[in-house]
């Protein structure tokens, strides 16, 4: 008997086969074929006629991947919402993680899924659609009401103040360690003065204490000259410290403790500057500026920081304003520039981007040859550099004048996506090669005519 498995493969990966064939592969019972179907299809909308099908009568892999497709119409979501595998479930919630929003400014995730999934009993569910970033604020207040054991966690994060303030002191008082742990983490509240004493004689949790309770000048002083680096680096981020302990910090002779302060919230720039960070070329986001990216104002003041982690994080800020982008586009760092002209593309001077297409070779460089603002010159000197890479770089531009891309295609590294593509006659020529990798090939060719598409459905 001949394998004609081969054609319900290849087709299932093929972007223009039609949907009464996708529909045909979806009911194979062949989990291999369902879940290349998907994952060939993750996001495009030729999968929306299936995926009923799919969500139904497959293996929760095929489910679980379905979760993660762009066009699956909202009565699919809900289905999967209330999957009996928790994975399914999850990837549901993780939705906004994995999919760009429709075009037609559709939801991730439909409110009926929600309403499910805020009935999970699964704790593990219950903590993801807490963390989600789309997830609807009635629906996570709602987990908590179900689950008395997350009802203090969720109120501190998403409760009215009042009722945020109560949990957050019930969890602090308490005698549940990991309750207590997750208040001092929280930033919305610090502990009331009375619980000091106690939470400074507890030895598992007192660091992350230090950094939260109030502060005397008595107690400020005697952290800030405590024998402990932990201890140090731990007031260095406490809110209460006067400036003179601060300059203390500033000169400590432990790194990590003046690195701590630096990464001190609105630490006045002249104290910041001051500070002997020493080389750390991989510390490039400043948390609490980045979270404050939108304050451009405050932006502008780090943005002239000597310290690298500060200049470093606001280069990877979208939506820059065009001086502060020309003035770190002179930076003495080499990734400083790299960022710039990866998320600010439109202001960043020409020069500084040929230079970085020259030089950089990370992932961000395709999307950087995609700039319009790449002189059609420069185009030109990358499509004759000796260098793979600058060529490479020169076609994804997508601006190669025909003299480029005819001396191009006989570049081994470039002639498989210069060629043009094989014509239907030559499709249909590679269909009847005795070689199965021709045909598979072929048969997975966007190009394949749909009525080539169908002979070679019906020729099974």
């Amino acid at each position: 008997m001949v394998d004609h498995r081969w054609i319900e493969m290849a087709l299932a990966a093929n972007p223009s086969t039609p949907e009464d064939v996708l529909t045909e592969l979806a009911e194979t019972g062949d989990d291999e074929i369902r879940l290349a179907l998907v994952q060939r299809r993750i996001g495009r909308p030729s999968l929306e006629g299936v995926a009923g099908v799919l969500a139904g009568r497959s293996h929760a892999g095929v489910r679980e991947e379905l979760a993660r497709a762009t066009y699956v119409p909202d009565e699919v979501l809900v289905r999967l919402a209330a999957d009996p595998v928790r994975a399914v479930r999850w990837q549901v919630i993780q939705r906004p993680m994995d999919v760009f929003r429709a075009a037609d400014g559709r939801p991730y995730v439909p409110a009926q899924a929600y309403a499910i999934l805020a009935r999970d009993p699964d704790e593990i569910a219950q903590r993801e659609l807490l963390d989600s970033r789309e997830a609807p604020l009635h629906i996570k207040r709602e987990v908590g009401q179900r689950n008395e054991k997350l009802r203090d966690e969720v109120l501190l994060r998403f409760g009215e103040p009042d009722e945020a303030r109560d949990a957050y002191e019930r969890m602090l008082s308490g005698e549940k360690a990991d309750q207590r742990r997750l208040a001092l983490a929280s930033r919305r509240f610090r502990p009331p003065a009375e619980l000091t004493t106690r939470l400074l004689a507890d030895e598992r949790d007192r660091l992350a204490a230090i950094e939260r309770i109030p502060l005397d000048a008595e107690l400020a002083r005697a952290l800030v000259a405590d024998d402990e680096p932990a201890v140090r680096r731990a007031v260095a981020v406490n809110p209460d410290l006067s400036r003179e302990l601060l300059e203390a910090l500033a000169v400590d002779p432990d790194l990590s403790v003046r690195k701590a302060l630096t990464e001190r919230p609105y630490i006045p720039l002249d104290l910041l500057d001051q500070v002997d960070y020493g080389p750390d070329p991989t510390a490039y986001q400043v948390d609490w500026l980045w979270e404050r990216r939108e304050d451009l104002a405050l932006v502008a003041e780090y943005s002239r920081s000597s310290q690298l982690a500060y200049r470093r994080t606001v280069a990877r800020m979208p939506r820059l304003p065009r001086e502060i982008v020309e003035r770190l586009a002179t930076d003495e760092d080499d990734r400083v520039p790299v960022f710039l002209a990866a998320v600010n593309g439109e202001h960043v001077p020409i020069r500084v981007l040929e230079e970085v297409l020259l030089t950089w070779t990370g992932h961000s460089s395709a999307a950087m040859a995609r700039n319009p603002r790449v002189p059609d010159e420069f185009i030109e000197r990358l499509s004759r550099s000796d260098d793979h890479h600058h060529r490479w770089l020169a076609y994804l531009t997508g601006r190669l004048t025909a003299e480029q891309r005819a001396r191009l295609a006989d570049d081994p590294d470039l002639a498989a996506w210069l060629k043009p593509p094989p014509t239907p006659e030559q499709l249909r020529e590679r269909l009847a090669d005795p070689s199965p990798d021709v045909r598979a090939e072929a048969a997975r060719d966007p190009g394949l005519p749909v009525e080539l598409i169908r002979e070679l459905w019906a020729s099974r």
